[in-house]
């Protein structure tokens, strides 16, 4: 499961021996930007709304921060968060802006990307989607509260 989206076999071991103890599917809430004009760009969600979406923040961070420091250009909230409303306003117009809506969406783009993305990342031993690992990341880039 995408770290608490859904309960679905998302976020794959890539080996049976990972040391890690945090599993992603453990951390994105618990249920199972759209453009005004055409060639508009997505619609603003701020990074605290899709964080919202998380049910262990925590959990995700670990990993997030596993997969920034692998590729620490990726640590602006920017190069994480715009090809993640992105790939979400291109699965689906208009992207819902609610904390429920917003994690079925995140849902159905990371399914999707299980399946069609040619590209899995490897983090600490499990193969996340791009958008997964994004939201990770963000996760671990988010002051602690």
């Amino acid at each position: 499961m995408v770290l608490g989206l859904v309960a679905l076999p998302l976020g794959t071991p890539a080996a049976i021996t990972s040391t890690s103890s945090t599993s992603p599917r453990s951390a994105i809430g618990s249920a199972p930007g759209a453009p005004d004009a055409e060639g508009a760009g997505p619609q603003a969600i701020s990074p605290s709304t899709l964080l919202a979406t998380l049910s262990d923040p925590v959990a995700a961070g670990r990993l997030g921060q596993r997969y920034l420091d692998e590729h620490p250009q990726q640590q602006d909230v920017n190069r994480l968060v715009d090809p993640l409303l992105a790939a979400l306003n291109a699965q689906q117009r208009p992207v819902p802006t609610d904390r429920i809506g917003l994690q079925q969406a995140l849902t159905a783009l990371i399914q999707h990307e299980y399946v069609t993305s040619a590209t899995l990342l490897s983090v600490d031993g499990w193969l996340l989607a791009p958008s997964e690992v994004r939201l990770y990341a963000l996760a671990a880039l988010a002051p602690e509260s």
